[in-house]
């Protein structure tokens, strides 16, 4: 049986007449641009009102909903015709779905389902364990709300909020909760069953964790608190796992314990542990860290190994006191998560182009001088210099490390770790490593005038030294290593070449479009008219953000003999800059604009880290 193509939107309205092919065309243009559905973007023109649309569109389902989906499911396979007739016979027999006949009869299974409805309706079928609750949407809808319309709010995509419904098409729903959400709504479809699990992972209730106390001896209640807050725990650190965050922040606030999940930069809202939990989950981390429970005034440190979602994490947790109010002493966690499982990652995988990348890879294999790796915090600069150890490593290198963190352990590498508690310092670490017979000595960071004092002079006595700057680009790092009291004859020669790096967030491969920028912005940053970037429009793979995973931008700065004359007689960092750009300086924002032009990442995203430029 040959299955006739399924009317779009834009195809039942010109057929009826309601709009033109112009005014389908603005609709197609506008939904491209704002990542809504072809229906509110014609409403948003004026092109038609709801109730219109809302009337088409439910004489169409009444004529074709059953056929179009058992047509779907029989050319797709996935159902034979005697089973599709007989499913048909029951259905006008019991004027139920037919969708829900074929499950209860076991013809298809609910995923199948899905992607017939997801096919012949063009919506987006949703699982709530990929999905990240945002807790300021969520709480757009009270818990019984969401119950009553059997919609959870999900994710912002431009202007619309989308909401996975378990009645998608059931438009008076949708707009009884774009009313109370004051959004316009992009729905997406769930199953009755995943609702369940939705509904209770995006409003958790506080009586699943905290059994009633009524009758209870004091002990025997604090047991349970302390069992359920361990429950708690895990979830919390399985969900950060599972979305690969690199930070957890539990941070005390009125309404309990907030939670949030740093993923690729940003951070993302959980709902909050109840009041009740609040101080077993602090106390039953600092357990797990080794920390002193009863200890609640000073700052500690401690560390642990988790398991979850078949990822094993090295775990960091810090405390500190904080007032909640101006009477209430808590304590905030900050936890950094390392994943053990994770391989160590090779320059090729970092975002370098070929180019820049042998242009590194030279400089990293000189006999000696200095190497710089400088950024922002959090700009990926200890990824960097591990694998820049990793082509070290390759070429038969003895090679020791002293590093604020291990963040990771590396095979045929002396590691040590600075140890202020213990007077073990960044400078006493050099004495120490630099009466050894290391080829490369890398230091995680400059922090102090001693520290960059030591490697200069390692440097100049033939050491080859990699190290980290927090620094804003290439170029900066020379008036702040002059604040340090390195002397600028000293610089131009020690130092051998600076990386500069940024992270940038990447655009989700399986949503990924491709759109024009405003005339005016093309015209401030000097482009092209219709010069085309990309976005990603938002999924479930990406959890509706449209970015999946991150990636760096790169400004390499190797001085050539002008260069270094320049710097040896002391040039300020913007005269050095400028000089840098005349020589053909390749930035950081001319890398970000690549990377942006070939979809890699948004423009947005470079403009923000890019700002000097």
């Amino acid at each position: 049986m040959r299955r006739r193509p399924l009317k779009k939107v834009g195809e039942i309205l010109l057929e009826r007449g309601l709009i033109n092919l112009d005014q389908l065309t603005q609709g197609l243009m506008h939904q491209k641009k704002s990542g809504a559905s072809l229906g509110s973007s014609l409403i948003h023109l004026g092109l038609i009102d709801y109730v219109t649309l809302e009337k088409v569109l439910a004489e169409e389902l009444d004529k074709a909903q059953s056929r179009k989906i058992g047509e779907i499911l029989l050319e797709s396979g996935r159902l034979t015709l005697e089973q599709l007739n007989e499913t048909l016979r029951l259905q006008q027999e019991s004027g139920r779905l037919l969708g829900e006949i074929l499950v209860e009869k076991e013809m298809l299974s609910p995923q199948q389902l899905f992607d017939a409805l997801s096919t012949q309706f063009d919506v987006k079928v949703v699982e709530p364990e990929q999905m990240l609750f945002k807790k300021d949407l969520v709480d757009l809808l009270t818990r019984t709300e969401a119950a009553s319309f059997k919609a959870v709010p999900l994710c912002m995509a431009g202007p619309h909020l989308v909401v996975a419904f378990h009645e998608p098409f059931n438009n008076r729903i949708v707009k009884e909760v774009e009313a109370k959400v004051n959004h316009p709504v992009e729905p997406a479809y769930i199953t009755s069953e995943n609702f369940k699990i939705a509904l209770d992972k995006a409003y958790p209730d506080p009586k699943r964790y905290v059994k009633p106390a009524e009758n209870r001896p004091g002990t025997i209640q604090r047991e349970a608190h302390k069992s359920e807050a361990r429950k708690l725990v895990d979830l919390i650190l399985g969900q950060a796992l599972l979305e690969g965050a690199s930070f957890v922040h539990l941070e005390p606030v009125q309404e309990g314990l907030s939670v949030r999940l740093r993923i690729d930069g940003a951070l993302q809202r959980l709902t909050p542990v109840p009041p009740a939990l609040q101080e077993e989950v602090v106390d039953t981390l600092k357990t797990m860290a080794h920390l002193k429970v009863e200890e609640r005034h000073v700052i500690q440190n401690g560390y642990f190994t988790h398991r979850a979602v078949n990822k094993e994490a090295a775990v960091k947790l810090s405390t500190f006191p904080v007032l909640v109010g101006f009477d209430k002493q808590r304590e905030k966690m900050t936890i950094k998560l390392l994943n053990r499982d994770a391989s160590l990652e090779r320059l090729e995988d970092l975002g370098f182009y070929s180019a820049v990348q042998q242009q590194y890879e030279n400089l990293l294999l000189q006999k000696q001088g200095i190497v710089l790796i400088s950024g922002p915090m959090d700009s990926g600069m200890t990824t960097t210099l591990y694998a820049s150890l990793r082509i070290l490593g390759d070429n038969n290198l003895s090679i020791a490390t002293i590093e604020k963190n291990i963040d990771t352990f590396l095979d045929g590498v002396a590691q040590t770790q600075v140890d202020s508690a213990r007077g073990y310092s960044f400078g006493k670490g050099l004495h120490s490593v630099l009466m050894d017979d290391a080829d490369v000595v890398m230091v995680s960071e400059i922090e102090d005038d001693e520290t960059a004092a030591l490697i200069f002079q390692a440097a100049l006595n033939g050491r080859r030294i990699l190290s980290g700057v927090h620094a804003s680009d290439a170029t900066s790092i020379y008036s702040l290593l002059r604040e340090m009291g390195v002397e600028p004859l000293t610089l131009g020669m020690g130092l051998s070449g600076v990386l500069s790096q940024k992270l940038v967030r990447r655009i989700c491969v399986e949503c990924r479009e491709a759109y024009h920028p405003s005339s005016e912005l093309l015209e401030s940053l000097r482009l092209r008219p219709n010069t085309t970037f990309f976005r990603g429009r938002g999924c479930q793979k990406c959890a509706f953000s449209g970015y999946q995973g991150r990636i760096g931008l790169f400004e390499l700065f190797v001085p050539d003999e002008s260069l270094r004359n320049g710097i040896a007689t002391g040039l300020s960092s913007d005269e050095l800059r400028r000089l840098a750009l005349q020589k053909g300086l390749h930035t950081l924002r001319m890398d970000g604009f690549r990377k942006a032009l070939e979809g890699i990442t948004t423009l947005e995203q470079v403009l923000a880290v890019s700002g000097r430029e």
